[in-house]
């Protein structure tokens, strides 16, 4: 069975409305990235609770957490945003949601990707780790001038 989800974020920035179109399109799940203009993960608590109210008067499921998670350079200081997964992985919980969505690293232009590889693996494994034991699925989405620019670059740097 397919789950039709998406972001909706790119509708409104009112979280409300956001959940009125999707059951007007008759879409019952949602690829939460913001509401009310704010990343998911910076959602104070009352917008948490706001979020998780709207959600079950519109019938609507959270299929993924659009985290901003592994949009750093490759040299940036990694241990903070190492925490920022860890408010990833206590939103997919709180919204019941099976994965979050992250990348893997830009690459300084100009720059050969494979020098970054054990780096971005170090990372990567890092997010790996901090899920374990939590009830999700970590997915990695393509971005340009990342170390996952196509799934033949992801394959071939990650998988020598």
């Amino acid at each position: 069975m397919w789950t039709l989800s998406g972001f909706a974020d790119e509708i409104d920035d009112d979280f409300e409305k956001q959940c009125a179109v999707l059951n007007h399109l008759g879409i019952g799940s949602i690829e939460l990235r913001s509401a009310w203009g704010v990343n998911v993960l910076d959602l104070d608590d009352e917008q948490l609770q706001q979020a998780e109210a709207i959600l079950a008067a519109h019938k609507i499921s959270v299929s993924s957490i659009g985290s901003p998670i592994g949009k750093i350079g490759i040299t940036d200081d990694f241990e903070p945003h190492l925490d920022r997964h860890g408010v990833a992985l206590q939103r997919a919980e709180f919204f019941a949601a099976p994965y979050i969505r992250l990348f893997s690293f830009f690459i300084p232009d100009g720059e050969d990707p494979d020098s970054y590889r054990d780096e971005v693996l170090r990372r990567m494994s890092a997010f790996a780790a901090r899920a374990e034991g939590h009830d999700v699925i970590l997915l990695h989405e393509n971005e340009r001038r990342s170390s996952g620019t196509s799934p033949a670059a992801a394959w071939t740097s990650w998988n020598r």
